[in-house]
């Protein structure tokens, strides 16, 4: 620790010296110093507005101040501003209190963006001990950049602000320090607290401000909050809370999204259809729906508003596969008997088009859970032979050709394509030998290598170095990526290329059912927590257990977002579906969310407890999500 005599304040240097030198020396002294002040003072940068916190990790907010109040005595607290500077001059500035505290570190500034409360992301910082003799520091991306030299006492305040595109720091108005170093904009306030009752006091952001459209609670490593839906008196409401009407909305009072409801099926019910697959259009603003009883599809827009209503399309029932093009945004693909087929999707759905009559199959499907390829001209199809086997293989749209095939006659849960149009089979039956597990094929079906002995749920997409990856369910069958001694589950993903190199991105306990989405979203990857009770108990709100608050766990009922290079974990909100009604289970009333392919918006199912007598209802959900970082 570096600790360094306090030398007195300028003012106080030139008074003293004024004592020898006489009236008049201490008027021209008085003269020069407001001259000096004047010269160096930091201009106006706009409107001032005291901080907002948001995006809270252990530490309590009250007005513009933050105080870590739990977690442990390491670097794992902190929030961000609801504001953020857009463009041209601005400032952000705290008032130091602390003391004789040596356990406490606050680290403050501006950054572009918040991805986690460790304090090697702001930006541009000035960082405070809790002890007054030591220097206040200037650190900017976890690099040390200098000291003051002097310590601080409480109610110095000290500035970081943006001028004519350049960072520079002030203490008491003061010039301490220009970085060299050029902002990007958007600026927000961001701070990260480490040692309990470490402190930023009154807080205020100045500039050209707008809101930020973020929503969710980080979650830092070894999160170990557990948290209860509640209402915005702080109240868990798991068992009372009544969703909005169709077309109506609220602000999920733990996480701070916003949940728009899209439909108001009963005494029918609607979904989306999986996870892994994308419901949205190219460009977001068409939403492809499944209803019971009937099983036709419709589609609606992101207000709700339905733009083809149920039974107006020439297919139904979910293996008919619709799938939306990734180059016209109101076209959908599907296959009918023998056949791939595209429709314009319009208020009067019109022009069903063969692409492709396979005369060799008496039926066609598609890969189950699989998607459209990501560049749009690739599916993987399968094709019943009249002897019983199957042909699985892939289908090129622009050429209209058939690749080779491979032929089986065993069951399977899904095929899909890969970024790179290879195909990937979970044959549903976990084991080391050949055709169990999930296998990785090239575009000509040969067969590559295992990548997963067991059959989890599970997504492909892309990692944010180009690798293939997918992302799965982690379980004992693959080993325990996510706890040595598998004593925990977690979300995990694997390497295509090498299935050894697997990584843990998020440990959570046993017993709680996922669904995986990443739709090639911009590199993250959305999750859905179903309910977790002990097994054999009911998740009927009319018959919960008594102790049901204590039987909760972390991430139960939750949708959370994880890049996928583990680096951020963002708590989005509680989906408050029940997965067990009246002693039945559902596939449709778990979440299953899915993002769209920009990671934009996600889409969810939800029964909220609701028409508990029909235990497969739900309705549908939409989450805009915030300009992720």
């Amino acid at each position: 620790m570096r600790i360094e005599t306090e030398q007195p304040p300028l003012k106080r240097r030139m008074l003293a010296m004024s004592n020898s030198m006489g009236a008049v020396i201490t008027h021209t002294f008085l003269i020069l110093l407001v001259a000096v002040v004047a010269t160096f003072a930091p201009p106006l940068a706009g409107a001032v507005e005291n901080v907002t916190w948001i995006e809270i990790v252990y530490a309590t907010a009250t007005g513009n101040s933050l105080l870590k109040t739990s977690g442990s005595l390491s670097w794992n607290s902190g929030a961000a501003s609801s504001q953020q500077i857009t463009s041209g001059d601005g400032y952000v500035e705290f008032t130091a209190t602390g003391g004789t505290d040596s356990t406490t570190w606050r680290r403050f500034g501006l950054s572009n963006g918040n991805t986690s409360v460790a304090p090697a992301e702001i930006e541009f910082a000035i960082e405070l001990s809790g002890l007054f003799q030591d220097p206040a520091e200037i650190w900017e991306k976890g690099v040390y950049v200098m000291e003051t030299g002097i310590g601080y006492t409480t109610g110095d305040v000290f500035r970081i602000a943006v001028e004519s595109g350049v960072v520079k720091y002030y203490k008491n108005g003061m010039p301490w320090y220009t970085s060299t170093v050029t902002p990007t904009y958007p600026l927000l306030a961001d701070a990260s607290l480490r040692g309990w009752n470490a402190t930023i006091s009154n807080a205020v952001i100045s500039g050209t401000l707008s809101p930020r459209t973020n929503c969710g609670l980080l979650s830092p490593q070894n999160d170990s909050r557990i948290l209860f839906p509640k209402n915005a008196s702080g109240e868990i409401d798991y068992t009372t809370f009544i969703p909005p009407a169709k077309g109506g909305s609220y602000v999920d009072p733990v996480f701070l999204c916003t949940i728009q409801r899209l439909t108001d099926s009963w005494p029918n019910t609607v979904h989306h259809e999986y996870s892994s697959m994308r419901p949205f259009n190219l460009d977001n603003t068409l939403l492809l729906l499944y209803q019971d009883p009937g099983g036709n599809f419709s589609v609606i827009d992101r207000n709700g508003n339905v733009i083809v209503p149920p039974g107006s399309f020439e297919f139904s029932g979910t293996g008919s596969e619709p799938r939306w093009s990734r180059d016209i945004s109101n076209v959908l693909y599907y296959h009918i008997n023998n056949q791939l087929k595209k429709t314009t999707v319009s208020a009067a759905p019109c022009c069903y088009e063969v692409v492709h009559t396979f005369t060799e199959y008496s039926s066609l499907k598609g890969g189950g859970k699989g998607d459209l390829s990501d560049d749009g001209d690739h599916f993987v199809l399968i094709g019943t032979k009249p002897d019983g086997t199957q042909d699985a293989f892939l289908y090129t749209i622009s050429t209209d050709t058939k690749g080779p095939v491979l032929n089986f006659d065993r069951g399977y849960d899904y095929f899909d394509v890969t970024h790179d149009n290879n195909i990937i089979a979970n044959w549903g039956v976990p084991g080391t030998a050949r055709f169990t597990g999930i296998e990785l094929f090239d575009s000509n079906m040969n067969f590559l290598r295992q990548v997963l002995r067991s059959t989890p749920d599970a997504d492909r997409g892309v990692d944010l170095n180009g690798d293939e990856i997918i992302v799965y369910t982690a379980d004992g069958d693959n080993g325990f990526p996510c706890s040595s001694d598998g004593s925990s589950t977690g979300v995990a993903k694997v390497r295509l290329a090498d299935p050894t190199v697997t990584t843990c991105l998020l440990n959570h306990e046993w017993f709680m059912g996922t669904h995986v989405s990443i739709n090639n979203a911009a590199g993250w990857v959305l999750v859905s927590f179903e309910d977790a009770r002990i097994p054999g108990t009911s998740n009927d709100p009319a018959t919960l257990p008594s102790d049901w608050e204590g039987m909760w766990r972390k991430y139960e009922n939750e949708l959370i977002l994880i890049k996928l290079d583990g680096s951020q974990v963002r708590r989005l909100a509680h989906h408050r579906s029940r997965t067990i009604i009246n002693g039945a289970g559902s596939s449709w009333t778990t979440p299953r969310a899915a993002l769209s392919g920009d990671a934009k918006f996600l889409l969810f199912d939800s029964n909220y407890a609701l028409h508990t007598d029909d235990p497969e209802y739900t309705d549908v959900y939409m989450i805009f999500m915030p300009a992720l970082q």
